[in-house]
């Protein structure tokens, strides 16, 4: 995010290339899971953030797609896509109760900060601006990698150390989730959950595409975090 020593945006727009052909290549069979599931789901006027350019669903089918995304650099709207370069967090681009679904396709790990704390502040807005722009009994989309709550914990404890490191290199610091790290954050924001399940990841999987996309290449069962789809809803009243 903006406080990071390592630019995101600058970064993710660098590496776009990469990022690109790992989505369409090794996590191709990853993405393709994912599609399917989305499209059961997506319909009306869709805010996807953290975009990075990719349309993992049938734009055809929507009436309207805002894609934000700190990457972004001079994209061009089209008639079913607008085009913003902006910040999870701060998503005044887009009016309230006004999107049918909100996507964040492997983003929530990127929404980082240098202290735990700030990171969570982060975190709670995030999801109190997805919220905001939500239409009253409609949906956010979360589809995350999540691992067990002890390495959340043993990531948490060493929190700092990553962050220092991950600075030293010029990389964006990222931190993964649980399901029940990501759970009682929704809750406290009162989005409620509707459904959540894993997916399918395949054979193989690039398990730094944040980071050094396309450099390496995992068997799925050495991977230690699980794709799952996490479905929550702004009520009704």
């Amino acid at each position: 995010m903006a406080q990071q020593t390592v630019d995101i945006g600058d970064h993710f727009h660098k590496h776009s290339n990469a990022y690109q052909e790992v989505v369409s290549g090794i996590n191709r069979e990853l993405y393709q899971n994912v599609r399917k599931e989305l499209e059961k789901y997506l319909h009306g006027r869709i805010l996807d953030i953290g975009n990075g350019n990719v349309f993992n669903y049938d734009l055809n089918k929507l009436e309207e797609v805002i894609a934000v995304d700190v990457a972004f650099r001079d994209m061009k709207d089209t008639q079913k896509i607008k085009y913003f370069c902006g910040d999870a967090r701060n998503l005044h681009m887009v009016k309230d109760n006004s999107c049918d679904y909100v996507v964040m396709q492997f983003l929530v790990h990127h929404i980082v900060e240098p202290s735990k704390k700030m990171t969570d502040n982060s975190m709670t807005q995030t999801l109190l601006e997805c919220r905001r722009v939500l239409k009253p009994g409609s949906q956010l989309i979360i589809v995350e990698m999540l691992v067990s709550p002890f390495v959340e914990f043993i990531e948490e404890l060493l929190y700092s150390l990553n962050y220092q490191l991950l600075t030293w290199i010029k990389k964006p610091m990222i931190k993964f989730y649980s399901r029940l790290g990501i759970l009682s954050r929704l809750s406290k924001v009162n989005l409620i959950l509707s459904n959540d399940f894993k997916i399918s990841m395949g054979k193989w999987i690039d398990p730094f595409e944040a980071l050094f996309p396309g450099k390496v290449k995992l068997p799925r069962f050495l991977y230690p975090a699980e794709c799952q789809f996490i479905i929550s809803e702004k009520p009704a009243h």
